[in-house]
């Protein structure tokens, strides 16, 4: 039972600094795995998924100012460098992350005008997040502005089972965007599902569940990723 550990509070989640390096393995693309209950005492077994890819993914910490962006970005003191081509500019203290922007894999510069609080600190079980973020960017020449309507909850608490090992005391977030870019014919609509598990031992979720829906009056597509963390720590 976790009942003395529903009430401490989880003080170091996401609390990065320079030089911070996670190593992700990414399950295949479209792997849907249902990401289980929500609660107290929760079991979250994951034990029977093979993770036989090689696709790596790792996220650096760096200096804002080592980045081809930092004018872009002044509010930011991080930036996460990602293996795949994308970037996130993050103001963190001791209380919150804040994000201020992303560069996509495809090279897109999004900036946010008010920023996504992605978390704060410390953090336990039933705390929530919601806000409004504003953010604009621009896609062949045309400037495109958009709202992000977020929610974030810690949903659970309990054990999450993965077939290298189990881990106790483990948190689940939640967390919710919804994008509307655009107007009229041009309005893109975004919904991203993620689940993120902590525990005590890593700053960086243990295991990550994705789902993205993209809808527009042309396309409509989803995606679904699943990353589980390989490795943690500091380079320099």
């Amino acid at each position: 039972m976790y009942c003395n550990a529903q009430e401490k509070s989880f003080p170091d989640l996401e609390n990065f600094t320079i030089g911070s390096k996670s190593i992700y393995l990414k399950l295949p693309q479209q792997s849907v795995i249902a990401p289980g209950a929500r609660g107290q005492n929760a079991i979250w077994d994951f034990s029977s998924i093979k993770v036989e890819s090689k696709d790596t993914l790792t996220q650096e910490i760096v200096k804002v100012k080592d980045t081809p962006y930092a004018s872009d970005y002044p509010k930011a003191n991080l930036a996460e460098k990602n293996t795949d081509g994308s970037w996130v500019f993050i103001e963190k203290d001791k209380d919150m992350s804040k994000v201020w922007g992303i560069i996509t894999t495809q090279g897109i510069k999004m900036s946010n005008t008010t920023p996504y609080i992605f978390l704060k600190r410390p953090i336990k079980y039933n705390d929530s997040i919601s806000g409004k973020s504003d953010r604009e960017y621009s896609v062949k020449g045309q400037s495109i502005k958009g709202t992000n309507n977020y929610y974030t909850v810690v949903d659970g608490i309990g054990t999450l089972k993965l077939a290298a090992k189990t881990y106790k005391d483990v948190v689940r977030i939640k967390f919710v965007q919804s994008f509307e870019d655009g107007a009229g014919d041009n309005l893109t609509k975004i919904f991203v599902t993620s689940y993120a598990w902590f525990d005590r031992s890593h700053k960086a979720a243990i295991l990550k569940i994705d789902h993205v829906k993209v809808s527009n009056k042309w396309y409509n597509n989803e995606n679904n990723d699943v990353e589980v963390l390989l490795d943690e720590k500091v380079v320099y």
